[in-house]
């Protein structure tokens, strides 16, 4: 998406009056509703993880012309959240103080408050901001669960022939589907893989350090990412810890579950991706 299609997309989804005050923070108006730079970053640092915390706060590398689907993949995650919000709260979805206090509990129980406090620099929010993001993730999944998923269903033969018409689509781009643990010190890096026995034991303490890792993985699109990353996991072999790599942000530690090269595809991986569109 090229910047003047980028602008033109925020004017369209604006909605903006012209007697409201300009205000450089805000990018864009869903319905009225406000997305200020820190709604940005705050999806950046989710789907962006290894971008180092002061790049994520200007959100300078986003303009770079070979972050075009990373502009893309961003814009469609605040306005679908907005939007999905803005039902939720219309349809008056309610989260007890009791559901709050589990579910935080269940996060802050895998993780140490150090790691925590890494993780509120990276996404750059505060822990009331991560309070309210953790209550709203809850409404939004109970409305799904109640008013949408329970009544829609969608069988392997739909998913299956939406597979098949879209081929093309899935096998033109290149991923990889990986698991990473980023250590501030080189010191603590080469303990922690001294120590590794099993691709389980790597997959406990990744989740350990970091409770929103996706439970397959991160899948990184060679458009999406730098040309080193590429480099070192689309070459790195399958199912093995990595060596240690020292990058932007960290050291960093890889496990790569899965490769899809242009001209190869693999229904599992795109399978929520097509049920998704189905919905």
């Amino acid at each position: 998406m090229s910047s003047s299609i980028f602008f033109l997309i925020l004017l369209f989804v604006s909605g903006c009056s012209h007697r409201e005050k300009f205000n450089k923070n805000i990018l864009m108006y869903v319905n009225g509703e406000p997305v200020t730079l820190k709604d940005v970053a705050v999806e950046v640092g989710e789907i962006y993880p290894w971008q180092d915390e002061e790049s994520t706060a200007s959100l300078n590398f986003l303009w770079d012309p070979s972050r075009e689907k990373l502009r893309e993949k961003v814009i469609q995650l605040i306005i679908e959240r907005k939007l999905l919000l803005q039902v939720v709260n219309q349809e008056e979805i309610r989260v007890s103080s009791s559901e709050l206090r589990a579910e935080i509990k269940k996060i802050e129980g895998n993780v140490a408050k150090e790691e925590l406090n890494r993780l509120f620099l990276r996404y750059g929010i505060s822990y009331k901001d991560w309070l309210r993001r953790i209550e709203e993730d809850i409404k939004i999944r109970k409305f799904l669960k109640e008013r949408v998923w329970n009544r829609i269903k969608i069988d392997d033969k739909k998913i299956e022939m939406y597979y098949a018409k879209h081929q093309t689509e899935f096998t033109k781009r290149k991923w990889v589907r990986a698991h990473m643990i980023i250590f501030d010190n080189f010191v603590a890096a080469k303990d922690f893989r001294n120590k590794i026995r099993s691709e389980g034991d790597f997959l406990h303490y990744e989740r350990s350090k970091n409770p929103y890792v996706p439970h397959n993985g991160y899948i990184f699109s060679k458009d999406d990412v730098s040309a080193q990353l590429w480099r070192i996991i689309s070459t790195l072999p399958l199912h093995r810890v990595s060596k240690i790599y020292n990058l932007q942000n960290g050291y960093y530690i890889f496990l790569i579950e899965s490769k899809n090269r242009a001209g190869k595809s693999d229904l599992n991986m795109v399978r929520d991706l097509i049920i998704r569109r189905l919905l």
